[in-house]
């Protein structure tokens, strides 16, 4: 009671001339981590846009990296998935495209056999691939190429022999067969275990149910294919299956595309 009123309400009127600037800096402190926040979640959205034009310009190697731990790094991963698969459909119909046309061309088999072996690399990204083509009417023997370190180019390796254990397997087998690394691998992938790979895919070639050739897919290490890419692998087997037996023998064309 022996106080004056002014000293009683000088706290309150201190906080009367703070409060506003207190709410002023609140606002601004509030705008300023939205803006920060926005901006993060843009930064995302940007890398998103980016990708998108590559991907409409044909450039289906687009990937984005967006590490936010939140649903924006899912979205980056779908849109990488995405991209992955849209690349290696256009990559298969081109390859497809391409052995239409060699099968329209005068039926030239080295031509199918060479865009064989360098353009399904492109589609399913092997480490190695390979061809065997079955001679004579026994089919005990094939001719066996694979590709080459040099790019876009094919060598013939060697002749390999086609047991009727492993013709029975085939027959078995008209899909796909799958051969694991420490496992028992038929003769005809000699070629490839020579070379230290372990793992294959092999796709029958089969013209009217008649075995003509074997395409091979090697792998350093097991590969994880999903049933779309067994699909498209058997369609690009089925299609690069010419509508006539293989003949005996036949001469390879001499272009800079072949290596001895």
């Amino acid at each position: 009671m022996s106080r004056s009123k002014d000293e009683v309400f000088a706290a309150v009127s201190n906080f009367k001339r703070i409060f506003p600037l207190v709410i002023l800096l609140s606002l601004w402190v509030v705008l300023f981590l939205t803006m920060v926040q926005i901006r993060r979640n843009l930064v995302p959205l940007q890398h998103l846009k980016a990708g998108t034009r590559r991907i409409a310009k044909r450039d289906f190697d687009a990937r984005v990296a967006i590490q936010s731990g939140d649903e924006f790094e899912e979205l980056g991963d779908a849109f990488n998935t995405m991209a992955k698969k849209i690349g290696m459909q256009f990559n298969a119909l081109s390859a497809l495209s391409e052995i239409d046309r060699a099968l329209l061309s005068a039926l030239e088999k080295d031509k199918i056999i060479h865009t064989t072996l360098t353009r399904i690399k492109e589609i399913f990204h092997c480490d190695l691939v390979g061809m065997a083509v079955l001679e004579g009417k026994t089919g005990r023997k094939a001719l066996s190429y694979i590709g080459s370190t040099k790019p876009g180019a094919v060598r013939l390796v060697e002749t390999v022999e086609i047991t009727p254990e492993d013709m029975d397997d085939l027959r078995n087998h008209p899909m796909h067969r799958i051969h694991e690394r420490g496992k028992e691998r038929p003769g005809y992938l000699a070629p490839f275990a020579r070379r230290g790979y372990g793992s294959f895919l092999v796709l029958p070639v089969l013209v009217k149910g008649r075995l003509e050739a074997l395409i091979s897919l090697a792998y350093l290490v097991s590969p994880s294919l999903d049933q779309e890419d067994m699909d498209l692998a058997r369609h690009f087997a089925d299609q690069v299956g010419w509508p006539y037996p293989m003949p005996t023998s036949w001469k390879i064309s001499t272009t800079s595309a072949w290596e001895p």
